[in-house]
């Protein structure tokens, strides 16, 4: 099974285009970062990642699933709100409503990003 955290990596890779800067941003060791994407390749079965002097780009496996991981991290979210919001007694409301929105906008900044990566993998295997 995919892992929330590995994927958030995954994707701070992808949109920073480096783990220097996705170790930066998300406050980790470089060391720590390479570790959970080696991990993620190996849950995966395949690589994910093409490194370089100039930086990293997905692989076709890479770009697929950075189409995806945007999505499914907004799903985890969403459901752990509304689950939170249940367990505390509370009813759907219209702010867990705009949390929810919210959170669509994210899915949809992050689609275009896997989008632009898995068209970049596309045309550099070409």
């Amino acid at each position: 099974m995919l892992n929330a955290g590995r994927l958030s990596v995954f994707r701070e890779v992808i949109s920073h285009g480096s783990f220097s800067a996705a170790a930066d941003a998300l406050s980790y060791s470089q060391s720590a970062v390479s570790q959970a994407i080696a991990t993620l390749e190996g849950e995966i079965g395949a690589p994910l990642i093409e490194r370089s002097r100039g930086g990293v780009r997905p692989t076709p496996a890479g770009a697929a699933l950075a189409g995806h991981v945007g999505g499914i991290l907004a799903q985890m979210e969403a459901a752990e709100a509304e689950i939170g919001a249940i367990a505390a007694g509370h009813k759907f409301t219209q702010r867990a409503q705009e949390g929810i929105d919210q959170i669509k906008g994210q899915v949809r900044q992050a689609a275009d990003v896997g989008e632009r990566a898995y068209r970049e993998a596309k045309n550099s295997s070409a």
